[in-house]
């Protein structure tokens, strides 16, 4: 063998175990980088004579990195969840904001003023538990709209972000492309590591699948779990965007979508909060599941209350001999128009007095669906859950009201409420309004009087047998069913 043959031949040995102590190098430096992958360098026997450098490769699990995107999947969703509603979960078990312990404050209050009408001090006792009563609905309530609001901002923030790191994963789709056409023998460590990071933080915000492109090499295919593409293999991608219908409180998340050809025309996909997943899927979980019933939970119990003791209180008589009046203030609330919807109409709606046991938590989609004269002459009336969907019946079907007559002036609708439609435009078929009758009014509710000669104890007629009645009859009990001032019951004359 010639001096030549054997130069070349330490060469390539010294050559092979540099290239060796320097991928073992890159891998005790980069222990602690986050992201980064381990590599090896692979050696393989020449065919002529020495050794050949082969591929630097990261060593990585396909199987394995998929499977722990889906639990950082898991637990972004989990952790976005729990983190919020362990803050509901506070607020409705403190003592000071307790519902149920005002209530008991109100009724031993009322009682005791019950039993000793006469006494002025006892009366302002029940007003001032009333106060206080409707300042926890209120606190409550309060606190969940202003929840609402920083969730809001949080969508906004989160999908920002998720829009960057799809962007920027598109990017090092065509570097890495790129990156693989110029060297055929090492991988582009640097970017493919940098894309796994941006992929796991993107997995963490939603739930992701991830595909090698089989026509790019290298590049990679991201999809949503219920299959919308968000970033394809030439590197073009789609971005999320935040819109609002009716509520413009109530966020939805929608794709545009960029097919970047004639071929398809670009288009918005709603995107389904359910199926999302990641700490942006917990945070719609929340919202749906958690801070939307929970606010009209709240209103509904205020609004059946006050209303109970509105009823009962304009059954008797009070310590000026007047008929009983309301105690509480119910406002009323207006309709919001939906964003296809478009001019002045104004949509009002209140609680139908002395039917607030008969009020749901659900919001009211109604579409008119017949015009008489520019106004609404008949309606369909859809019950919605505080995610927007419908609610159901037992027998799983959409509760719906079809047909429904509407005349001038208020209307009463199924669930304890009264509607008017007016607005100087005139009304289309098709218009559609949204009606939320609990989301904020234990918010709204306030005291109608200060006075506590206000509260009626006594009852408003009283029955006795006259001087001259030598019989045995005697009347037992008297019920009053309704003091409202009319033909039909009491004159307001004492008949």
């Amino acid at each position: 063998m010639s001096s030549v043959d054997l130069f070349s031949l330490a060469t390539s040995g010294v050559y092979a175990s540099s290239k060796l102590l320097q991928t073992t190098s890159n891998n005790i430096a980069n222990v602690n980088t986050p992201g980064y992958v381990r590599e090896r360098t692979e050696l393989q026997n020449s065919q002529v004579f020495g050794v050949e450098i082969g591929n630097t490769e990261r060593i990585i699990n396909v199987f394995a990195q998929n499977q722990l995107r889906r639990d950082i999947t898991s637990v972004g969703e989990l952790e976005a969840f729990s983190s919020k509603t362990a803050a509901i979960d506070n607020l409705l078990a403190s003592e000071a904001n307790s519902i149920s312990q005002g209530l008991s404050e109100y009724f031993a209050a009322l009682q005791t003023a019950a039993d000793d009408p006469t006494n002025l001090a006892s009366r302002d006792q029940v007003l001032g538990k009333s106060e206080s009563l409707y300042q926890r609905m209120k606190t409550l309530s309060d606190y969940m709209l202003e929840k609402e609001e920083e969730l809001n901002l949080e969508f906004t923030s989160m999908v920002n972000r998720a829009n960057t790191l799809i962007g920027n994963i598109g990017d090092l789709n065509r570097n890495i492309v790129i990156a693989n056409g110029n060297n055929t023998s090492d991988q582009p460590s640097a970017l493919l590591n940098e894309r796994d990071q941006a992929i796991d933080e993107l997995a963490s915000i939603m739930g992701i699948t991830v595909k090698e492109s089989t026509t790019q090499n290298g590049a990679v295919t991201i999809n949503l779990t219920s299959g919308e593409s968000l970033v394809l293999e030439n590197g073009a991608f789609n971005l999320f965007e935040l819109n609002t219908n009716a509520d413009l409180t109530f966020k939805q998340l929608k794709l545009e979508t960029n097919f970047g050809s004639q071929t398809k025309a670009d288009a918005s996909i709603r995107i389904v909060e359910d199926d999302l997943g990641g700490a942006l899927g917990g945070l719609f979980g929340y919202r749906n599941e958690i801070l939307g019933p929970a606010m009209r939970d709240v209103g509904q119990l205020s609004v059946a209350f006050a209303d109970a003791m509105n009823t009962q209180n304009k059954l008797g008589m009070d310590l000026d001999g007047q008929l009983g009046s309301n105690i509480f203030d119910i406002p009323s609330f207006r309709g919001l128009a939906y964003s296809d919807t478009n001019g002045d109409y104004v949509v009002t709606a209140q609680i139908t007095e002395g039917k607030g046991a008969e009020l749901t938590d659900a919001d009211y989609k109604i579409e008119v669906t017949a015009v008489t004269a520019g106004v609404p002459s008949q309606i369909e009336i859809t019950l919605l859950n505080a995610d927007g969907t419908p609610k159901k019946d037992a027998s799983g079907n959409d509760i719906i009201y079809s047909n429904y007559a509407v005349t001038a002036g208020f209307n009463e609708l199924p669930g304890g409420i009264e509607v008017d439609f007016s607005g100087t435009d005139p009304y289309t078929v098709g218009n559609e309004f949204l009606i939320q009758p609990t989301k904020d009014i234990a918010s709204k509710i306030t005291l109608e009087t200060n006075r506590p000669e206000d509260l009626a104890f006594a009852s408003p007629v009283r029955a006795g047998a006259n001087n001259t009645n030598l019989g045995s009859a005697n009347v037992i009990d008297v019920t009053v069913s309704n003091t409202e001032v009319g033909a039909s019951a009491f004159d307001g004359a004492g008949g």
